[in-house]
């Protein structure tokens, strides 16, 4: 599963002795040939790489901007999944392309979150048939906030109860710098006319929140001594926090 680097093989680990966390845990690193929250137009081909500090298990997600999860690695819940620490790692796409995978999504912003883990991922919940199980994976679509969803999907997949779990995650736009990716807003534009489907196209007047600091300019009330300002932007612009 990965070009030009490494012969990887399965570790034999050891159960019979705990393993100590605060010596055993492993960090990644995650990262594009164009770097973080670089542009790209549809039909563009990324090349994906990472980097362990010491020998461990590594899965990859990728969530378009559209929200649809899709596992870049291992390609099958199957395949090996350990890969050695302190080298430059790519990860390989199918057997039509060496990239990881090509940009194929609508205006937006994507993501790809890896994790990793010191012991082996257990894949039952999302997998059938020896193949991904998208359906049950996020129900196939992040609907909301992608960190919330990743991490709740990676604790899906570390042993249970399991808590030295590493990540990281990157961004990608496509077309454009965005602030926000669009399924963050398929709640409201989902299944509408074309216009309204786009949640570029307007500003957003579910999420809004304005903090002034000048109550002498603008017009205020008293609550029990407490001034409270009451302001209505003539154009409100979206601001999203995750």
């Amino acid at each position: 599963m990965f070009a030009n680097l490494a012969m990887l093989s399965l570790a034999v680990l050891s159960t019979s002795t705990p393993r100590d966390p605060s010596v055993y845990r492993p960090r990644i690193e995650l990262w594009t040939n164009r770097g973080d929250a670089a542009v790209y137009t549809r039909g563009e081909r990324v090349r994906l790489y990472f980097r362990l500090d010491q020998d461990a298990y590594v899965t990859i997600f990728r969530v378009d901007t559209d929200g649809r999860i899709r596992v870049l690695f291992p390609r099958d819940p199957w395949e090996d999944n350990f890969a050695r620490g302190g080298r430059d790692l790519e990860v390989d796409g199918n057997e039509l392309a060496r990239e990881a995978f090509t940009i194929d999504d609508y205006p937006g912003v994507g993501y790809v979150f890896a994790v990793t883990s010191a012991d082996p991922f257990v894949y039952d919940q999302i997998e059938s048939g020896q193949h991904w199980d998208y359906r049950v994976i996020a129900d196939g679509r992040v609907r909301g906030d992608p960190y919330v969803a990743m991490t709740d999907l990676a604790e899906r997949i570390v042993p249970d109860g399991y808590v030295d779990w590493d990540y990281d995650v990157i961004s990608y736009n496509v077309g454009q710098h965005y602030d926000y990716p669009r399924f963050l807003c398929y709640d409201c534009h989902t299944y509408v006319s074309y216009s309204y489907w786009d949640p570029y196209f307007d500003s957003c007047v579910r999420f809004r929140m304005f903090v002034y600091d000048d109550p002498w300019y603008y017009p205020y009330r008293y609550y029990g001594g407490t001034r409270v300002v009451f302001v209505r932007p003539y154009r409100p612009q979206p601001r999203f926090i995750f």
